[in-house]
């Protein structure tokens, strides 16, 4: 089943993010963490980020664990948009 929330949405959160000032200077660690925290649902509870790429969020009412070891370099929008998109269960 396909979470409702649309790659629009997830595409919309990452451009304003690597807009930002600064954010491209951030670690691979500290970008996914600010990226997983605002698709994170915080009505549903806290959201965890444990190193080494460990995230724990609520998605569209569902809770994820993600493991991000082998996420693309952030900068590669395609690539990097791709996987969230499969690890979230989202329609490209």
């Amino acid at each position: 089943m396909f979470h409702t929330n649309s790659l629009l949405t997830i595409e919309q959160i990452y451009n304003f993010l690597k807009e930002s000032p600064d954010f491209m200077n951030y670690s691979q660690f500290d970008k996914l963490k600010v990226f997983f925290s605002e698709l994170h649902d915080h009505e549903m509870g806290d959201f965890e980020a444990n190193k080494p790429l460990k995230f724990t969020l609520n998605f569209d009412k569902s809770w994820l664990v993600i493991h991000a070891i082998a996420a693309p370099i952030f900068n590669n929008k395609e690539l990097f948009l791709n996987w969230v998109c499969i690890r979230l269960n989202v329609a490209i």
